[in-house]
């Protein structure tokens, strides 16, 4: 998120004006999701997706990955606001 808008931080100007990067971050969305679910259909037996596949994923991947974009976005924008002073 550092480079949507070089000079600028995140509350002062949206990343949705940036057309270039919603267009890339929505395409990466779209393969990434492709991705785990044929990764999904092929390595996971059909019973266990239906029955309790998400109860599968340990509960510290889902903290980790709910708090890491937080943190990520937290110090990147820390680091911007330093640079530009």
């Amino acid at each position: 998120m550092g480079f949507v808008h070089r000079n600028h931080l995140l509350w002062e100007r949206s990343p949705l004006k940036n057309v270039r990067w919603i267009s890339t971050s929505l395409l990466l969305l779209a393969s990434h999701i492709c991705v785990c679910t044929i990764e999904i259909l092929i390595y996971v037996p059909e019973r266990q997706i239906v029955i309790n596949f998400l109860q599968t994923v340990p509960f510290y991947v889902w903290i980790i990955g709910v708090t890491w974009p937080i943190l990520l976005v937290s110090i990147n924008l820390f680091t911007k606001r330093r640079e530009i002073r």
